[in-house]
């Protein structure tokens, strides 16, 4: 027969059982050291400040950094921003943000799209160089800022870089014309972001079966790579209430003029300030070298551009000499005694040939633009056919290998850099379109073909 004491003996050991589970972290273990206490809490601390603090860090530098520029193009000639009759931290950005506004409200207008028109007719697509520059910054400018722009319409799963392996790219525009007739109709336009850098990355083109469409916002989607996987957010989003917040936010007005007036005015700042900068460094090329540095009160020599006339007839009386007798006599043998220094010698033989490439008529730079399989078969890539493959390399694959090419697969959208790839010629398809034309494919991400005809 169980006696009272066995009972309560046996209730304080439930007790004692419960509390161990409930609470496990309550069972006798050493007390901890006073000085890994301390440690821990320092630890904690730091994981708790050092985000926030180098966020908010980031984020003063970068306004700092933003309303000093502003400041300085709206007020070029003055020296100290506190001469003005009022200054606060954010007045640049302000005055920018206002006066970026007010031409997106004015450009809306009849008269704003008609001075907008004749400008384009009579400077802006007549100058061969600004031509190019503003053609290609207006339609990068569209891609990326435009209310109505479909430059990511949603996240995927790509088989990329071989097909076993997924890596998350945005789903692009409908594929260009010439892109859907050469790989077919259920063709889709992806570009696969670098990480933690997605402002550049691979324009690429995937059949049906090499992705997947992902459960994730863009939003989500591009905080998951710019964190290389490991910021995620946890449930779905619901598009319906965004809708609402959306409806309801103040200054849709604002919004909507301000978003015009970056189409508008970013395009035509970039090109006139990227041809203000080629200008001046062109002036300022032989003007040290011109007698003006020895007589500084010659005013002709201080007038601006004679620094780029002076580089343009100095280039015309290199251009005959090199044609004449000192380019078939001295110039070859200054070459050879250039090439046999260590360092300079290559230096000047890659600046040789690159420059060759570039400006020679002859040179096969660039021929044509091409598809080609890239990485695996099912996803294509476009590049820019530069020339037939090379004898050491054909050498090093051997008699028997295939006919190669040689590609330039550049990156988006940023072509300046990209791969060099030596691709089997039966790989490639070549595009019945313009090298402007696919450059601008690559420029806009795909986006360039929105609008073209089926």
């Amino acid at each position: 027969m169980m006696t009272q004491n066995d009972d309560k003996g046996r209730r304080g050991e439930t007790r004692e059982r419960n509390r161990a589970i409930n609470n496990p972290m309550s069972d006798k273990k050493p007390r901890q050291p006073f000085a890994a206490f301390i440690r821990d809490l320092l630890i904690t601390g730091a994981l708790f400040a050092l985000p926030i603090g180098l966020t908010l860090w980031i984020v003063v530098l970068l306004f700092r950094l933003a309303d000093n520029a502003a400041l300085a193009l709206l007020f070029p000639t003055l020296a100290d921003p506190r001469a003005l009759p009022f200054v606060f931290p954010g007045l640049g950005l302000a005055l920018t943000l206002a006066l970026i506004t007010l031409l997106g409200a004015i450009s809306a207008g009849v008269l704003g799209r008609f001075f907008l028109t004749t400008a384009e007719k009579l400077f802006l697509d007549r100058l061969p160089v600004v031509r190019n520059l503003y053609k290609t910054s207006k339609q990068v400018a569209r891609t990326i800022l435009s209310e109505h722009s479909k430059a990511f319409r949603e996240a995927a799963l790509l088989r990329y870089p071989h097909e076993s392996a997924w890596s998350i790219a945005f789903v692009s525009a409908r594929p260009h014309p010439e892109v859907r007739r050469l790989l077919g109709q259920d063709i889709t336009t992806l570009f696969l972001p670098a990480v933690p850098n997605p402002t550049t990355g691979f324009l690429l083109f995937a059949e049906p079966q090499q992705w997947r469409r992902l459960d994730m916002s863009l939003e989500d989607a591009l905080k998951f790579v710019v964190s290389g996987g490991i910021v995620q957010r946890r449930g779905r989003p619901d598009p319906a209430a965004s809708a609402r917040r959306s409806e309801r936010h103040f200054g849709q007005w604002a919004r909507k003029h301000f978003l015009g007036g970056l189409l508008i005015g970013l395009p035509v700042f970039f090109t006139l300030w990227l041809c203000w900068q080629i200008a001046v460094f062109l002036d300022n090329l032989l003007r040290p070298l011109l007698p003006g540095a020895l007589l500084p009160s010659n005013p002709w020599i201080a007038l601006p551009g004679v620094g780029i006339l002076m580089t343009f007839v100095l280039l015309l009386a290199l251009g005959l000499l090199v044609r004449g007798w000192i380019g078939r006599i001295i110039l070859p043998r200054a070459e050879g005694l250039l090439a046999r220094v260590p360092f300079a010698g290559g230096v000047y033989s890659a600046l040789k040939m690159i420059l060759d490439s570039a400006f020679s008529r002859s040179a096969l730079a660039f021929r044509e633009s091409v598809l080609f399989e890239y990485p695996h078969p099912g996803v294509w890539g476009i590049g820019f056919l530069t020339s037939d493959e090379s004898e050491a390399l054909r050498r090093s694959m051997g008699s028997d290998a295939e006919e190669m090419v040689n590609i330039f697969f550049p990156t988006t959208p940023n072509p300046t850099t990209g791969f060099f790839l030596v691709v089997p010629r039966s790989r490639v398809k070549v595009m019945e379109i313009s090298l402007e034309e696919a450059f601008k494919l690559v420029l806009s991400i795909g986006t360039s073909a929105d609008g073209v005809g089926e």
